[in-house]
């Protein structure tokens, strides 16, 4: 069979005086502005046509009141992990949510108690380090190894860390943010059989693992860690539209969902933005063929890089997996 080329055309908006965080918010970070915006994940480019589409006409309703999730955000949750994991995942696991990071705090505050151990794995996206801060837990490091390779998990140094310290939860990042890293299925599961073996909650951080560069295994392939899960998602990363305020979490064991939901309510993080929720509905049912040209478009610019960094002594770098 002949494969199927994908054609994607980023079409660029001027998005400064948009307030736009990215933009307009580096002076009063920065002290000016007219660096180079690193600093912030989102993208240029416009968000595919169904999802302007869906919220073009729940803005035509011209009411917009608290909303309630609906079962097209449950399937489409559902679908979107079976169509490009072949996982099945039940409705009943999903948790909508206003955010990850949230989430994270959320699942800290949910699952530990004040003074806990929770493990990090440095060098890691920074809110990791602040959700452990903020719900006065323990912040254990357990720092990635710099090969000639790229970053590993310092397997070894994890048990140390569990048998010794006896932490309540690891927060995981998979795709690693920021080193690139697609942890191999062979990674996972020793992770998985650590964090079984020694009674640890995985609280995984997934929300890049549509925009890698070979395969992502979600740590919900494993079954054996199901009643130890926290799985955290969102749309927005993978179609450009953080701004909506959408995501949600997975979690198999009903107990533990109904500990993590009994949290969101009390922090209001469990109503996404109405928006947000048609927003998630759309991707994930008609933005396959926009997602994998942005894949693609993503891999041309990973390949300058790579050819920048072979050329020039001054810089070094791994070529990221995600």
């Amino acid at each position: 069979m002949e494969e199927k080329i994908v054609k994607f055309s980023p079409k660029y908006q001027d998005r400064k005086n948009t307030n736009s965080l990215k933009y307009d918010g580096m002076e009063p970070l920065f002290g000016r502005s007219d660096l180079e915006p690193f600093w912030v994940a989102d993208m240029d480019f416009e968000a595919p046509q169904c999802v302007a589409q869906a919220i073009a006409r729940r803005a035509g309703h011209n009411v917009y009141g608290y909303p309630t999730v609906d079962d097209g955000f449950y399937d489409a949750v559902s679908l979107w992990f079976a169509k490009r994991f072949d996982i099945s995942v039940q409705n009943e696991w999903i948790v909508p949510m206003t955010g990850v990071a949230a989430s994270m705090f959320t699942a800290v505050l949910a699952f530990s108690g004040e003074n806990d151990g929770v493990v990090v794995q440095p060098p890691v996206y920074g809110p990791f380090f602040g959700v452990v801060r903020g719900a006065k837990r323990t912040l254990i490091e357990n720092p990635l190894l710099k090969t000639d390779s790229g970053y590993e998990i310092d397997f070894d140094g994890l048990e140390e860390i569990f048998e010794r310290d006896r932490p309540k939860i690891l927060l995981f990042c998979s795709p690693h943010n920021p080193v690139g890293r697609v942890w191999r299925r062979e990674e996972l599961l020793r992770l998985v059989e650590l964090c079984v073996k020694y009674g640890v909650l995985v609280v995984s951080d997934e929300i890049h693992f549509d925009l890698v560069f070979r395969p992502h295994t979600p740590l919900l392939a494993f079954e054996s860690i199901h009643e130890l899960l926290v799985l955290l998602s969102a749309p927005t990363k993978s179609f450009n539209i953080p701004g909506l305020n959408v995501s949600y979490a997975l979690i198999p064991s009903k107990n533990n969902k109904k500990t993590f939901e009994y949290y969101a309510r009390a922090l209001h993080q469990s109503l996404p933005n109405v928006f947000g929720i048609e927003a998630l509905k759309a991707a994930y049912s008609d933005g396959d063929e926009w997602l994998d040209g942005v894949v693609s478009y993503l891999g041309a610019n990973r390949a300058l890089l790579d050819e920048f960094v072979a050329q020039n002594e001054f810089v070094s770098g791994v070529s990221p997996e995600g």
